[in-house]
């Protein structure tokens, strides 16, 4: 899905298969009028990628908007958890791919990422500080919006009860170098660590600690535990993590993400019997609100952009 100042781009092809684009001229003459152009996309599949090529140079084909800015609202960056080269593997250095496509769309465009995956997530020889990035003449050309920390703040915020709290799980030291950076009120934080078999792939303990790196195996005194992270797609982690927490003494286990997987309906997270009794997430990478319907542990909630 890409949508220019609230109107969807027309694209049509040609006998050989090749793209055209067009717009309604409304949209330009809004973007021409306010100095402001507005993209957001949502990936569909990488066919996304030539359709943000042709749609940029489209719009820089009109000369009135010589001078105007392009916002451009990634929902979700695609092959953003490929955001390194991994050491003993032949996997693909994907990130570095995808960042060198957008660098080539060119244009004065100013990025907005929704929560990303990592700092190293965008332009990765540029520069990073607390959330947006910058070029070399220091001028901010990309910022990081963080839903799951919104909702994560709106549900931890005015809850306790004598002296029992909350509990704020990180699920990984991932997930910790990525929400370290904000401040928690009104909880206790944990980490989770897993171990899997090498062979199976399959995890054989998981466990939590608290920020000293120390075992914590006692969690009855916290009346609910809120396992925050960047995305969910099967939940196998997420399910094994919310047991442990009940096994410990917590009787109510809540997720938050900000990106959900159309997998999210196939594992066992949002079934009946799983250990996770509610489940928060947004419409970044798939239409979820008609199915949340038929789901009474799916809630989805909204963010500005």
């Amino acid at each position: 899905m890409i949508i220019v100042n609230g109107h969807m781009p027309t694209y049509t092809s040609f006998p050989n298969g090749e793209l055209n684009v067009s717009m309604d001229a409304s949209a330009i003459e809004e973007a021409i009028e306010s100095q402001k152009l507005e993209v957001t996309w949502r990936f569909k599949d990488n066919n996304d990628f030539i359709k943000l090529g042709i749609l940029i140079s489209y719009l820089e084909s009109f000369k009135k908007l010589d001078t105007v800015f392009i916002y451009f609202n990634i929902l979700y960056l695609p092959y953003e958890r490929m955001d390194r080269p991994e050491i003993g593997s032949h996997n693909s250095f994907s990130l570095s791919v995808v960042n060198n496509m957008l660098h080539a769309l060119g244009g004065a465009i100013i990025y907005k990422i929704i929560e990303p995956h990592s700092d190293t997530i965008f332009y990765i020889n540029d520069s990073y500080d607390g959330g947006k990035y910058f070029d070399d003449d220091g001028k901010c050309f990309s910022q990081s919006i963080y839903p799951s920390v919104q909702k994560t703040k709106e549900l931890l915020s005015g809850f306790s009860s004598g002296n029992r709290h909350n509990l704020l799980v990180f699920p990984d030291k991932g997930a910790l170098a990525r929400y370290k950076k904000f401040n928690f009120y009104n909880c206790d934080i944990v980490v989770g660590h897993k171990t899997r078999d090498l062979n199976t792939h399959k995890i054989t303990d998981i466990y939590v600690t608290n920020l000293q790196d120390e075992r914590v195996d006692d969690l009855s005194k916290y009346d609910q535990a809120i396992i925050i992270d960047d995305l969910v797609s099967y939940g196998g982690t997420f399910t094994r993590l919310g047991k442990l927490l009940k096994d410990d003494g917590v009787p109510k286990v809540i997720l938050v993400v900000c990106h959900a997987e159309d997998s999210i309906f196939k594992g066992y997270l949002l079934t009946n019997s799983s250990p996770i009794d509610c489940v928060w997430a947004t419409e970044t990478m798939t239409n979820l609100t008609s199915k949340a319907l038929y789901n009474k542990k799916l809630n989805v909630y909204s963010f500005l952009i």
